[in-house]
């Protein structure tokens, strides 16, 4: 059964500063949930590199989530990271530290800015998701 008290629709939004290039990282910044109730919010900056290792597309990445806006809760609080790679075009696998505990994901590119991903949270707790993204 689905507990509806723990649901909240957020607004979030996140600007490249900088594209990445070979050999260059590039640079974004973001906030989440800064829209609602901010139970999920965080600003943050982060940088990522892509990196090519026997033919598979990787992509490291690091950031740091500090206070910027008052919040009553924040998902992300100081320093975190990632390592994403891509086994085949459309799937993508990660392993990452949200300053709090370790993940993983697996996100599905299903065309048109749609992507679905399944996640295992502090590595026990499963989550499913989907986003939709436009470049401007």
């Amino acid at each position: 059964e689905w507990d509806y008290r723990d649901r909240d629709r957020t607004v979030s939004v996140r600007i490249e500063v900088l594209e990445a290039r070979k050999n260059r990282p590039g640079l974004a910044v973001g906030a989440e949930d800064f829209h609602g109730t901010k139970r999920f919010h965080s600003t943050y900056a982060v940088v990522g590199m892509p990196v090519d290792i026997y033919r598979l597309q990787n992509r490291v990445t690091l950031g740091y989530a500090p206070h910027v806006f008052r919040a009553s809760g924040r998902t992300l609080d100081g320093l975190f990271g990632a390592c994403e790679v891509s086994v085949m075009r459309r799937a993508v696998t990660a392993i990452e530290y949200d300053t709090e505990k370790a993940n993983a994901s697996l996100g599905i590119d299903l065309g048109f800015g749609l992507k679905a991903r399944l996640a295992l949270f502090d590595l026990k707790h499963v989550g499913v998701g989907a986003g939709w993204s436009k470049a401007l």
